[in-house]
C-alpha cells in the first residue's frame, strides 16, 4: 500500500492564509488594545474612589494629623491589619 504525499501549497495559497492570518491577527490585536484600555480606565477609577473613600475617613477622623502621618509605621507593627478607614473610625 503506498502512502500518499501530504499536497504541497502554491504559493497563491500560501499568500492566502498569510493574508487571512493577518487579519485575524489584527483582529485580535485590536480586541486586546480594547481590553487593555478598559482595565486601565477600570484602575483608574478604582485608585479615584479610593482616595474619595480616604479623605471622607481623614474628614470624619478624630485623629491628629500626627496619628495620620504615622498610620503606616502604626500599621506595619500590628499583627492583625485593619482596613485603613477603621484606622480613622476610632
Amino acid at each position: 500500500m503506498m502512502m500518499k504525499m501530504p499536497r504541497t501549497k502554491n504559493i497563491k495559497t500560501i499568500e492566502a492564509e498569510i493574508s487571512q492570518t493577518e487579519e485575524q491577527l489584527r483582529r485580535l490585536k485590536e480586541r486586546c488594545d480594547k481590553a487593555s484600555q478598559k482595565l486601565d480606565a477600570l484602575y483608574e477609577l478604582k485608585k479615584h474612589r479610593e482616595q474619595e473613600e480616604l479623605l471622607k475617613a481623614i474628614d470624619k477622623s478624630t485623629r491628629t494629623k500626627a496619628e495620620i502621618a504615622n498610620f503606616p509605621e502604626f500599621y506595619n507593627s500590628m499583627s492583625k491589619k485593619p482596613t485603613i478607614t477603621a484606622f480613622f473610625e476610632v
